[in-house]
């Protein structure tokens, strides 16, 4: 198994698992953005850690302006996905943003950095674009309804393609350390700007987030190494490759949620799981 293909499928199990442990805050109606806040500055801090112990992390290593942006995207994600969360449960068009993500994300990085691709490549990425979406789909299968909700989302998509190719871009000439480290601390003076304007409005209290802290560290532990391994897997392969793969954190996700968080199990998943692990298979091969 190559090296690439060991960080991704390593990286998308532990965003699955982070992505869990956030599922079981939410369940518990923990506040999202002070979670998320919080959660950022432990990934960052974590990676830090990491850095000094085990690299030599250093953040004036060939730095332009650009390394600001995918942090910039990071945190702004994250705040248009709170305020969708807000309004309603956006449950139902996850599955199709998700796969309108990943395919469009493989288009992009085709076309930019014109990577070798053959006939096997596109079969495994239409397999696991169906399995994912599957695997996403609760109970009925169709496509969402158009409103500013989903709107909201779906905006997201044109941003997380731009930072996918300049990640990508990025770890051509940066160490996936310094990248990831430096992504999550310029993120999180925005989200700290954004909660500082909206305290107000965000209830939270003290003793729940110490209440919480464990769970949160171990969100963040999880969500910390699975970017440093994605990096790691961008820096040893191509990004057509390693950005489809993203199929596996719902499958991933769909396992862990049914072992610990007692979801309910659904045929159809199951069978978008097979589909999916079948498209890593011919995506995997040389």
């Amino acid at each position: 198994m190559e090296l690439w293909l060991i960080f991704a499928i390593s990286c998308y199990l532990s965003y699955a698992i982070s992505t869990i442990i956030d599922k079981h805050m939410m369940n518990l109606r923990y506040n999202i953005v002070f979670v998320n806040l919080i959660k950022t500055f432990f990934n960052g801090f974590i990676l830090l850690i990491i850095g000094f112990i085990f690299f030599a992390v250093d953040f004036t290593e060939n730095f332009t302006l650009i390394w600001f942006i995918p942090g910039i995207i990071y945190a702004y994600s994250s705040i248009i996905y709170f305020i969708a969360l807000s309004k309603k449960d956006v449950g139902q068009i996850i599955p199709s943003y998700q796969s309108i993500r990943l395919l469009f994300t493989f288009v992009a990085s085709a076309i930019v950095f014109k990577e070798h691709l053959d006939g096997l490549d596109y079969f495994g990425v239409s397999l696991i674009l169906i399995g994912s979406y599957f695997v996403l789909v609760e109970k009925r299968i169709g496509f969402f309804k158009i409103d500013k909700v989903s709107l909201l989302i779906l905006i997201l998509i044109p941003t997380d393609i731009i930072n996918a190719l300049i990640i990508k871009s990025l770890l051509y000439t940066v160490k996936p350390i310094n990248l990831a480290t430096f992504m999550y601390f310029s993120g999180l003076i925005f989200l700290i700007i954004f909660f500082i304007v909206n305290r107000k409005k965000i209830t939270y209290g003290i003793q729940q987030i110490k209440k919480i802290c464990p769970k949160i560290l171990g969100a963040s532990f999880f969500g910390a190494l699975g970017t440093l391994l994605l990096f790691s897997a961008l820096f040893f392969g191509n990004a057509t490759k390693v950005y489809p793969l993203d199929g596996l954190s719902s499958v991933f996700v769909f396992i862990l949620a049914i072992v610990f968080l007692k979801e309910k199990f659904y045929l159809h998943r199951l069978g978008g799981t097979i589909v999916a692990v079948m498209g890593v298979f011919l995506l995997s091969q040389v």
